[in-house]
């Protein structure tokens, strides 16, 4: 059985691609620097750029349409799927 996607929780140790989720004064920024193969960072704080530095793309975490666009793209699923 082939999958184009499986969405988990957790796993931030592996190698797969992930996005990680960023929530202002929730949690310590610092464990982002040190994710393997993170491609995207969903966040309520617009600012969080700054705090990082060079990263992966920001994706705003209150508009799933952003994230599902993000994620068809990056998977090269855009023209299978339409939202």
């Amino acid at each position: 059985m082939h999958h184009d996607l499986v969405i988990l929780e957790g796993y931030k140790n592996h190698n797969h691609p992930k996005i990680a989720v960023y929530r202002y004064g929730v949690i310590d920024p610092g464990y982002i620097k040190a994710l393997a193969n993170c491609v995207a960072i969903a966040t309520d704080d617009p600012g969080f750029q700054t705090v990082l530095g060079p990263s992966p793309p920001l994706l705003a975490l209150n508009e799933p349409l952003v994230v599902s666009r993000f994620i068809r793209h990056h998977l090269a699923l855009a023209d299978l799927v339409s939202v």
